[in-house]
């Protein structure tokens, strides 16, 4: 879904949508009551037609619940391995499936207007 969205909704380079093609579909984000797990294993991406190693990463952070309704949940933790706090939206499509903002707007990165899926896994 992350990909097919991509696709259709945003101007990529063709290098930049096979290095998501690899990327997309390997983190898993487990939620308790009180903290994230975040999860990415170690993998192979392509980077200008190189095959690269990306580093994978295991965290752990308390998230708070900012709003919630049918359609969403807004929830805050720390930013990625940083003290600084952001705010995540998780957009439903269903009831195993949502879908977050992957674009940026942090100095100095693309904002390339892509959306990330994950499904529920019970």
């Amino acid at each position: 879904m992350s990909m097919a969205f991509a696709r259709e909704n945003s101007r990529i380079q063709p290098k930049t949508e096979a290095f998501l093609d690899a990327l997309f579909g390997h983190m898993t984000l487990t939620f308790s009551s009180s903290e994230l797990h975040i999860a990415m294993p170690d993998i192979e991406v392509p980077v200008s037609g190189q095959i690269r190693p990306f580093a994978g990463f295991d965290e752990r952070k308390s998230y708070k619940v900012l709003l919630c309704n049918d359609s969403m949940v807004v929830w805050s933790a720390r930013r990625p391995f940083d003290q600084d706090i952001d705010a995540t939206t998780f957009n439903f499509v269903d009831r195993d499936t949502v879908w977050v903002y992957a674009g940026s707007t942090v100095p100095g990165m693309p904002d390339l207007h892509v959306r990330e899926y994950f499904q529920r896994v019970r």
